[in-house]
């Protein structure tokens, strides 16, 4: 996923276990070996950077990642992969919501 949002006492410990998690393997996604590709769409790129900046502005903390494209990435889809913990229950059911979209 391009975003994780965590919440709940377990998931802090996840968070924080998360943010060692190598990120620095982004790139073409026909290449071999694990690597995280870019998002399918424009439309989707914009609302995965939604979904960060709503993480951002209700408060949940940044454990890794954020608003923008990985260094390097200039062009495409790719988003910073992003993981947020802190998350109040106000904030995961906004975006349950949006995911229902």
């Amino acid at each position: 996923p391009a975003c994780l949002f965590l919440f709940g006492s377990p998931a802090l410990r996840g968070a924080d276990l998360l943010a060692y998690w190598n990120f620095d393997d982004i790139g073409n996604p026909a290449a071999t070996g694990p690597h995280l590709g870019p998002l399918s769409s424009a439309s989707q790129f914009e609302a995965v950077q939604g979904f960060i900046r709503a993480g951002i502005e209700e408060g949940a903390r940044l454990v890794v990642g954020g608003l923008g494209r990985p260094e390097g990435m200039e062009r495409g889809f790719f988003a910073r992969p992003t993981v947020f913990a802190d998350v109040t229950p106000q904030l995961a059911e906004q975006l349950r919501e949006a995911l229902d979209d």
